[in-house]
C-alpha cells in the first residue's frame, strides 16, 4: 500500500496484476525512491509506504502495513476522512490472463511444465488441469479483489492501472494529480512466456467452455471497470 498526503493518493495493491511494478513506480514518483523489497515506512507528514516482502515479525509495523492489505483495513489505518477524500488507485489485469498467472503461481505449475504437458498430452490435458484448479477453489483460485476494490460492497477505486497499459495509465494519473513522471517506461507483459525464447502458450489453450464461463462470472466486475472484452464461448476467444 501507499498513502501520499501531499498528492492525496492511496494505492491499494491487488494480487497477480503487475501490482508490484505499479507500486514500485508509484512509490518513486510519490516519494522519490523505491526498492523491490523493503520495510514499511511512515514519513514525517504521515504518508505511508507499506511493507513489500513475504515475511514479517508478529506485531511489527511490517505486519500492520503488510502487502495486499484490503481497502477497509487501509481506511481504518489512515482514517475514513482522509481515505474518502483521497484518490484511490489500484491495479487490474485482463481476467483471463490474470487467472492463468495465478494458476501457475499458486499451484506451483510453471509455464515450462504447462508447455511440456501440451507437447506430451495435448491441449485438453492442460485445459482440464486449469479447470480442475478453478473448481477446487483453493490456492488463490477464488480471488476476485473484492476486498481491494470495495468497502462494504461499494466500489471505492477511482483510477485503475491496467497491466496491459501500465505506462499510459500511470501517466494519466500523474497528469491528473500534477505529479512529474520521473521514471523510465516499463514494458508491459502480454502473454504466458515459457522461457527466454519467443515460445508462448496461447491463452485459449488453457480454457474449456466450463472454465471460460467460470472466469466470466468470477471476474464480472473486472470486465466492466477495466474495459476488457468478454468472450462468451471458445469460438469467440482469440487464438493468440
Amino acid at each position: 500500500m501507499l498513502w501520499s498526503k501531499e498528492h492525496q493518493i492511496v494505492y491499494i495493491k491487488t494480487a497477480k496484476t503487475a501490482s508490484s511494478t505499479a507500486e514500485i513506480r508509484l512509490e518513486y514518483l510519490l516519494f522519490g525512491s523505491s526498492d523491490d523489497i523493503r520495510d514499511a515506512h511512515i514519513f514525517t507528514d504521515g504518508s505511508i509506504a507499506g511493507f513489500r516482502g513475504k515475511s514479517f515479525s508478529r506485531g511489527s509495523l511490517n505486519e500492520k502495513l503488510r502487502h495486499h492489505l484490503p481497502a477497509k483495513n487501509i481506511m481504518e489505518i489512515i482514517g475514513s476522512e482522509e481515505f474518502n477524500s483521497a484518490s484511490k488507485v489500484s491495479s487490474i489485469r485482463n481476467p483471463y490472463d490474470r487467472a492463468i498467472s495465478a494458476f501457475h503461481y499458486f499451484s506451483r505449475f510453471s509455464p515450462q511444465s504447462a508447455a511440456e504437458l501440451l507437447r506430451e498430452e495435448g491441449k485438453s490435458a492442460l485445459a482440464t488441469r486449469f479447470q480442475q484448479w478453478l473448481s477446487d477453489g483453493v490456492d488463490g483460485a477464488r480471488y476476485n479483489a473484492k476486498e481491494h476494490f470495495y468497502v462494504d460492497n461499494t466500489l471505492v477505486i477511482d483510477h485503475f492501472i491496467r497491466a496491459e497499459s501500465l505506462d499510459d495509465d500511470i501517466e494519466a494519473l500523474c497528469n491528473l494529480k500534477g505529479i512529474p513522471d520521473r521514471q523510465p517506461s516499463f514494458k508491459s507483459l502480454r502473454s504466458v512466456r515459457v522461457n527466454r525464447s519467443r515460445e508462448r502458450i496461447p491463452l485459449k489453450d488453457y480454457f474449456t467452455e466450463v472454465s471460460l464461463s467460470h472466469i466470466n462470472q468470477q471476474y464480472e466486475a473486472w470486465f466492466t471497470v477495466g474495459q476488457y472484452e468478454v468472450f462468451d464461448n471458445l469460438a469467440e476467444f482469440p487464438d493468440s
